[in-house]
């Protein structure tokens, strides 16, 4: 595809700028002739600085790792042993679990399998090991659109039995959340199970982000400010957490979308940068400039015109350039869709990760913004997947993220419009065809009732 630039005189010879005349054409001609198979033909072989495409780019916005004089993070451990029990009440453990193998397709009598030992052997409930019972149980009644029931016996397990809840915890509290947002809304009242997050925070992180994910894509941002602020340093300083200052990111954005909303001046940002200086983990450099917190907040808050589609030919950064885009992304959902801050910083994350890691190692796009149905479905299918399963609040969120991403490009004349409605017809047939069955597979699906939101 030509090279011209979108505000050149048109190589047609017609008299009109490039992007005014022929783009269009070009770039669906482009994409008709490598929108099958030929992926290749969309990047080129060029090096980059400081490794743009590193995934550390994802997670790295701000934070500095810490050195070897930081005091780590001595986690509060979780007891997952069982309990000592004599052979008579082991007995009862087995007979119990060999009645279950047998009944473990029916849930209606799992579930009265289950009450009747907590109620004639609650002292046993510890060695049961019912974890593998409830995970399995759980799916059965998500599917049977029976979630109360399933939500129902772990509130009992909780409250009666904390110890053998504690034990995996970080599972059955995300469920518990998701549950109460999407049947009680903004009345939900979750912070109770909130508090074991904070209290064992690198205990199952996995599902500590699920949690945070869920709770940025539907809108929770002061109960997500409280749960960062609580769990962001432990992460970073903790051994066994790899990405978490994923959960700094989250928040330094957060403070710098909170001056803003406040009234900030994006040219006065000194209170920004005395807050930020009052985190307990630091910061790079660049996030105590006023200057260059100035930039960022303009990226956000303002509009990109055409000198910034230009500056891509000459940028070796891609992943800056992404950066910026995504930012600006980030502050017309909220300006322009009413989304939260916490939901429009969740759908930047997810385009980030699209333009980031649709790009193969050691390639440049010809393009600034490069899309097929092939990349696109196979990038964010990627991206969504958690353990052997795909995350629903991933999965559906950066569909939704994507398809308003296609608007804002078209509507910023950083893509055709021809290309917009493209992507977007691409995010409604994914969309058709993975909605039904992720709200089926998983409690959060059932937040996304609409598309596109």
């Amino acid at each position: 595809m030509s090279k011209v630039g979108r505000n050149d005189p048109c190589p047609c010879g017609g008299g009109k700028k490039y992007k005014k005349c022929c783009l269009a054409k070009d770039e669906k001609k482009h994409l008709e002739n490598t929108r099958k198979d030929d992926v290749e033909a969309l990047f080129e072989d060029e090096p980059f600085v400081d490794d743009a495409f590193d995934e550390s780019a994802l997670i790295g916005d701000f934070e500095e790792s810490p050195g070897i004089d930081v005091e780590p993070y001595v986690s509060k451990t979780i007891d997952k042993e069982m309990p000592e029990i004599g052979e008579q009440e082991q007995a009862l453990v087995d007979a119990w679990r060999s009645e279950y193998d047998g009944m473990i397709e029916d849930p209606d009598q799992v579930l009265r399998h289950l009450h009747a030992f907590f109620q004639a052997h609650p002292d046993l409930v510890e060695n049961l090991d019912v974890d593998e019972a409830l995970f399995e149980l759980g799916e059965k009644l998500v599917r049977l659109d029976r979630t109360g029931d399933y939500i129902e016996l772990l509130k009992h397990l909780r409250q009666t039995f904390p110890a053998t809840y504690l034990k995996s915890f970080a599972y059955f509290d995300r469920d518990i959340i998701a549950y109460s947002i999407i049947e009680q809304g903004a009345d939900a009242d979750i912070h109770a199970y909130l508090t074991w997050f904070k209290e064992y925070p690198d205990t199952d992180a996995d599902f500590l982000f699920g949690v945070i994910n869920f709770l940025m894509v539907t809108e929770r941002d002061e109960t997500l400010m409280d749960l960062l602020e609580a769990i962001y340093d432990p992460l970073i300083r903790s051994s066994q957490v790899i990405g978490g200052d994923e959960a700094l990111d989250i928040l330094v954005y957060a403070y710098c979308t909170d001056y803003l909303d406040s009234g900030g001046d994006r040219a006065n940002p000194e209170p920004l940068v005395e807050r930020l200086k009052a985190l307990r983990t630091p910061l790079l450099e660049q996030w105590y400039d006023p200057k260059s917190l100035e930039t960022t907040l303009d990226q956000i808050a303002g509009d990109l015109d055409a000198s910034f589609l230009d500056s891509f030919r000459a940028t070796k950064d891609v992943a800056q350039f992404y950066n910026t885009a995504t930012r600006n992304f980030m502050g017309w959902l909220h300006r322009e869709k009413g989304f939260s801050w916490m939901k429009a910083q969740f759908y930047r994350q997810q385009v980030l990760k699209y333009l980031l890691r649709s790009t193969p190692s050691g390639k440049r796009p010809r393009q600034p913004f490069t899309f097929t149905r092939q990349l696109v479905d196979q990038t964010l299918a990627r991206n969504a997947q958690f353990l052997i399963a795909l995350d629903p609040t991933k999965a559906l969120g950066s569909i939704n993220a994507m398809y308003w991403f296609g608007e804002y490009l078209a509507q910023r004349d950083f893509i055709s419009v021809e290309l917009g409605a493209d992507l977007q017809r691409w995010c409604e047939e994914m969309w058709a065809s993975a909605s039904d069955g992720l709200r089926r597979e998983g409690i959060e699906g059932k937040a996304f009732k609409v598309f596109p939101s």
